[in-house]
């Protein structure tokens, strides 16, 4: 599996991982890869939880990166969601959403300027 995308969970040997994205580097002879993760946590009671990292790796070995079942996802979840209370995935996706819908000229409409700034966190008042 080499589509990574951002904000998908995946699980490499004993580590889930909460994926940020992928950088390949194909100018030496040797490819290699940078998997950098917003999350990894080894998947066992009381382990620790990494935030905001990064891991290298031969580009044949990306293909040993795999979906990460049901459980996985709810133990790495409820992990984010003790230790770092702050930190929103649902906010963080839905952020993703409207500034890839934003970009587009045609969809600039008076709901969706309001809607992407409350997503950012503005008040917005409207005047009477």
């Amino acid at each position: 599996m080499e589509n990574f995308e951002k904000f998908d969970v995946l699980k490499y040997r004993k580590c889930i991982y909460l994926i940020e994205g992928v950088v390949h580097n194909n100018d030496s002879n040797i490819k290699k890869s940078q998997v950098n993760y917003f999350f990894r946590i080894t998947f066992k009671e009381e382990s620790k939880l990494y935030k905001n990292g990064s891991e290298n790796h031969y580009a044949q070995d990306l293909k040993y990166y795999r979906k990460a079942n049901p459980e996985q996802r709810k133990f790495l979840f409820d992990e984010i969601k003790r230790r770092f209370p702050d930190f929103d995935l649902k906010y963080q996706r839905s952020e993703k959403l409207n500034s890839e819908d934003i970009s587009k000229l045609e969809l600039l409409t008076e709901e969706n300027c309001i809607e992407f700034l409350k997503g950012k966190g503005y008040l917005i008042y409207k005047q009477i």
